[in-house]
């Protein structure tokens, strides 16, 4: 029997392993691990490719579905959720 694997990135990535060691280094030496300059980069390009004012990075889905859930409640707010994510290489 031969083991299919679900998902390799393996190949992917090498080819972007320079880049990921920069950007872990950067983030590793400034130590901010949560938020940051990072974050808030991620979140303005976002809302600029979604054509949206604002956009959210959260840490999980659980995190998400509890924003989406508070800000519904507030009158003539909006908030959408999107699927930005991926299979865990893991079985």
């Amino acid at each position: 029997m031969t083991n299919v694997p679900l998902l390799d990135l393996g190949p992917q990535n090498r080819a972007l392993e320079a880049q990921f060691e920069n950007a872990f280094r950067e983030v590793l030496r400034s130590n901010m691990f949560i938020m940051g300059p990072r974050l808030e980069a991620f979140e303005k390009d976002c809302a600029a490719f979604l054509g949206v004012k604002h956009t959210l990075g959260v840490s999980s889905g659980t995190d998400a579905l509890l924003l989406e859930r508070s800000e519904e409640r507030r009158v003539g707010k909006e908030c959408r959720i999107g699927c930005r994510s991926r299979w865990s290489p893991y079985h």
